[in-house]
């Protein structure tokens, strides 16, 4: 799915700009040790309203991605009991005492485990 615009934490603009240069993005926050520096709620209304925008009003076919042939999603618990009864969903894979893993040919059993997760 073709994605245009992203806001939040400075880390996942930042890890989305990596993976899609043509990505528009607004930091509105950033982490800070046990703390994090945000915008107040009417600069970043004010800011992500300009953004997406800016990136509408854009070339939207530079977005589109192609499509893998394999998904992987791998969920990591803080506590081991919740990856444990989670590796009972038909596909997933406990792979470490905290961390389990589903891989698949299709996007949708992604979104599927992450719903019954």
């Amino acid at each position: 799915m073709p994605v245009a615009f992203l806001s939040g934490d400075a880390a996942i603009c930042a890890e989305a700009r990596a993976m899609n240069p043509a990505i528009a993005t607004v930091e509105t926050k950033e982490g800070c040790g046990a703390s994090v520096l945000s915008l107040t709620p009417a600069e970043a209304c004010t800011r992500i309203r300009a953004g997406v925008t800016a990136a509408l009003a854009g070339d939207l076919s530079a977005h589109a991605r192609p499509a893998s042939d394999r998904y992987r999603l791998e969920l990591r618990f803080s506590h081991h009991e919740m990856a444990y009864r989670r590796s009972f969903f038909p596909g997933a894979q406990l792979i470490a005492d905290d961390t389990i893993r589903v891989e698949t040919a299709s996007i949708f059993d992604i979104a599927r485990a992450l719903v019954f997760m």
